[in-house]
């Protein structure tokens, strides 16, 4: 099976939360041999041969197919050596502990012997793993004790860009749009209440009015102070067509809407031109190169429209928003520094086990290079800091904002013959120009502004206000 491009992101979740926002799918491809299960039996005679049917394999063995391939990949790809015996071992705790609802046929299960021979290591798991399928049926599923020791097996590493993706999430690794059925706002919680963050446009919080600083005050029935966040964005979420009563403090008085739900799609791509002649652009990810947004047009593509669009109204500086973006694809981050950056400029040097390599930027400047600002933030990770190391090393563009989350390493992703996929973590991200570890240490904006807790309520935007006024300097600066 061909290997698909590697992903550099996050997994730690963002600041705030989409009300009714699944959590973001952390999805690397990859690929992997598969291994054959259950073979044709055959009894030669002198009259011919009496062919046995084809026997499908049993669930266990499905599911087993895929922990030896998952074993296979981390054994091959991961940074550094892996004990198997741990990693085994890892498995099996966490699929004992999945079918813990099984009852007491599971405990009365004897731990198979995970150490010395590999081959009878493996063989000692294979028959245990079917033991504890047939004592926990009825009960728990052979899948669901599968993804569990998968999901052990990769913890065993102890590293947080190796993981377990399940069978849904890797369906849509390469989705751009992120959609869920809810009202359209992302929350920020405060010490004194929960506040609208953003409304996305054309949502149907947009349409009933509400304004990013509203506080959250009741839905429903429910008083918001007396809800978890989590409670609210239970609240606020549903199928779409059902209907929510939201009642916000604006001010010093009080809205209530009544908003009905719908599918909410949240793009990875939009651009406007800002007040004062300055293209503003936000990435919320990084898609594969050739994901294609609903209009048909890749990132890429939207990027260029946009900057065409940008000179066309006459724009003085760009500002590039990567705050929030946990990630993405290498070969799509790569295809947005180009249009930045000179064919050549080095963007990350991936250190594997098998030596160091540079990527560079490729063909697509676009000229006039103009005054470039870029926003990170903590929530900005993996290929966004490659791309906001690359940009500050360079001396391509000012950072703004605040320090990035440090968690650059690079996964590869594989598929896994259960329809799920494996996150394995196969290379150190150092930065292009300086060869720094980005990881755990993260980008250091040239002008540091922490968020102003008072924009929530404002609906100001104290980080993007700071960039506009260093473009407006670096322009006066250059002059005509």
């Amino acid at each position: 099976m061909p290997r698909s491009p590697r992903r550099w992101t996050v997994r730690a979740a963002p600041r705030n939360v989409a009300a009714g926002l699944a959590p973001r799918a952390l999805l690397r491809p990859l690929a992997l041999a598969l291994l054959a299960v259950g073979l044709v039996a055959g009894v030669g005679q002198a009259t011919g041969f009496l062919r046995r049917p084809v026997v499908a394999p049993n669930a266990a063995d499905s599911e087993l197919s895929a922990i030896h391939a998952a074993l296979s990949d981390l054994q091959h790809e991961y940074f550094r050596p892996i004990d198997a015996d741990a990693a085994l071992s890892g498995a099996w705790d966490a699929a004992i502990g999945a079918a813990k609802p099984a009852g007491p046929a599971v405990a009365a299960l004897p731990r198979p012997r995970l150490d010395g021979d590999a081959g009878a290591a493996r063989l000692a798991f294979d028959a245990a793993f079917r033991a504890l399928s047939a004592a926990s049926a009825g009960s728990v599923s052979t899948p669901a004790l599968g993804h569990a020791a998968i999901a052990g097996l990769a913890s065993s590493v102890h590293e947080n860009h190796t993981y377990f993706i399940d069978p849904d999430h890797w369906q849509h690794r390469g989705d751009t749009v992120s959609s869920y059925a809810g009202i359209g706002v992302t929350l920020n919680e405060r010490p004194d209440g929960v506040y609208v963050g953003e409304v996305f446009e054309g949502t149907p919080a947009a349409q009933a009015g509400l304004h990013p600083g509203d506080r959250f005050t009741r839905v429903d029935d429910a008083l918001v102070a007396d809800l978890k966040l989590a409670q609210l964005v239970s609240r606020l979420r549903g199928p779409a067509g059902t209907g929510v009563s939201v009642t916000v403090q604006r001010g010093a008085g009080s809205v209530q809407v009544a908003i009905t739900r719908a599918v909410i799609r949240i793009f990875a791509f939009e651009s406007r031109v800002l007040d004062g002649g300055v293209g503003y652009v936000r990435l919320r990810s990084f898609p594969p190169a050739g994901a294609r947004l609903p209009d048909g047009h890749t990132v890429a593509q939207a990027l260029d429209q946009a900057l065409d669009g940008f000179e066309q109204a006459g724009v003085s500086s760009w500002v590039l928003d990567l705050r929030g973006n946990g990630g993405g694809y290498l070969d799509g981050m790569n295809e947005i520094a180009s249009r930045f950056l000179p064919p050549g400029s080095p963007l990350l040097v991936s250190h594997t086990r098998g030596g160091d390599s540079v990527s560079r930027a490729g063909r697509g400047q676009h000229l006039p290079a103009r005054p470039l600002a870029v926003l990170i933030n903590a929530g900005s990770a993996s290929a966004s800091e490659i791309l906001a190391s690359a940009l500050q090393e360079s001396g391509r563009a000012t950072i703004v904002g605040e320090r990035s989350a440090g968690v650059a390493n690079a996964a590869n992703l594989d598929a896994l013959p259960d329809g799920g996929g494996l996150s394995v973590t196969a290379v150190q991200s150092l930065s292009g120009v300086d060869r720094r570890p980005l990881d755990g240490q993260g980008v250091t904006p040239d002008a540091e502004i922490a968020a102003n807790p008072d924009d929530v309520t404002t609906g100001r935007d104290s980080q993007l206000e700071r960039a506009e006024n260093l473009l407006r300097a670096a322009v006066a600066q250059a002059g005509p």
